[in-house]
């Protein structure tokens, strides 16, 4: 949308692994929205969603990891895996 900062997408250390995320500055200052992708879809698939989100709300998306700009992990990972790691993501984020 016209107007709207670009999100910023970086690649974020968690652990021994990195997770590409797409971060869109919110203007309240209260906690971000976080939308992790399905499998096998990257990040950008969340765009068109994301997009039309009251600018007001900060919204972290991320590649979980074996998708989009997210390294293959050694084993499958978990649900409980998957919230550990945005937990941590975002912790490195400095939420």
């Amino acid at each position: 949308m016209r107007g709207r900062p670009a999100d910023r997408v970086t690649m974020v250390p968690v652990g021994d692994r990195r997770l590409r995320a797409a971060i869109r500055p919110g203007t309240d200052g209260g906690p971000p929205l976080v939308v992790c992708n399905g499998i096998g879809t990257p990040l950008e698939a969340l765009e068109p969603f994301t997009s039309v989100l009251d600018p007001a709300i900060e919204v972290v998306r991320f590649d979980v990891p074996g998708v989009g700009g997210s390294p293959v992990p050694r084993l499958p990972y978990t649900i409980q895996c998957l919230a550990r790691l945005a937990a941590q993501m975002l912790g490195e984020l400095g939420y």
